[in-house]
């Protein structure tokens, strides 16, 4: 469980994460939507470890995060960001997956057979078998992307952390995505929180959504429970809201 209270986060003294609080269920997947400069993606960082400095609390298992070594860090939570600046395109698929699990190995040690089953699993479960020994600066952005998330993954962390994920990603792999992080979560201590700005996405994945607006939380309710006239009130524009026939979850589109 995270443990999140009063959370405050200021640059260059202006306030980006205000007055933040909220609790991560183990075996839950919360969702994170709002518009740009909401605090959404600052906020991963701050629990990923790579965004010091806060004020308040935010504690893993009541251990706070902030005093964690960075082994110990990367290992209660793992981050796929949405930045693209630290690939190496020269490594294969494989290889940059298997780097995910970095933080297990010991200096100068090669990778062992668990962190070597434990990549290829993914590389399964993802359906990237065809393009695992092919470099990055040979793939489509949709593999990379989910490259990029597999090798989140595949660290095993009490804490997932997916800013983005949907970028690039087809219908299939969405859906197979859905798939993977329900199974991620079910397996024990586990939790997600997902950033996007797609709240349709959100929604057919999260067990709850967190709305947000300019480093403050405006709603944190189930995914059937938010309305179309919340959103207007935060993405400044008309939307719709429907409901999708076949699965009965329901559905925002935007008024042009």
């Amino acid at each position: 469980m995270i443990e999140i209270e009063n959370l405050e986060y200021t640059a260059k003294g202006d306030p980006i994460i205000s007055g933040i609080s909220m609790t991560l269920h183990d075996m839950e997947i919360t969702g994170i939507c709002g518009p740009p400069g909401a605090g959404k993606s600052v906020l991963l960082n701050i629990l990923d470890g790579s965004t010091r400095g806060y004020t308040g609390s935010a504690k893993i298992e009541e251990r706070e995060l902030s005093l964690l070594n960075k082994n110990e860090h990367n290992r209660e939570s793992a981050l796929c960001n949405a930045r693209w600046d630290y690939i190496n395109y020269e490594s294969t698929l494989y290889n940059f997956i298997l780097q995910g699990r970095s933080c297990y190995r010991k200096l100068l040690n090669p990778y062992n057979d668990t962190d070597k089953l434990i990549v290829e699993n993914y590389i399964d479960e993802f359906l990237l078998q065809p393009w695992k020994d092919i470099k990055l600066k040979n793939l489509p952005d949709s593999v990379i992307q989910t490259g990029k998330i597999a090798r989140t993954i595949a660290r095993q962390s009490s804490l997932l952390l997916l800013d983005t994920p949907d970028q690039f990603l087809n219908i299939n792999q969405k859906k197979n995505l859905y798939r993977i992080l329900k199974k991620y979560v079910s397996s024990g201590k586990k939790m997600i929180l997902i950033a996007s700005a797609d709240i349709n996405f959100l929604s057919n994945i999260c067990d709850r959504i967190v709305i947000m607006d300019k480093g403050k939380i405006i709603e944190d309710k189930l995914p059937g429970e938010l309305t179309a006239d919340s959103l207007k009130k935060i993405f400044k524009t008309e939307v719709v809201m429907i409901k999708n026939i076949i699965t009965g979850k329901n559905e925002f589109q935007i008024i042009e």
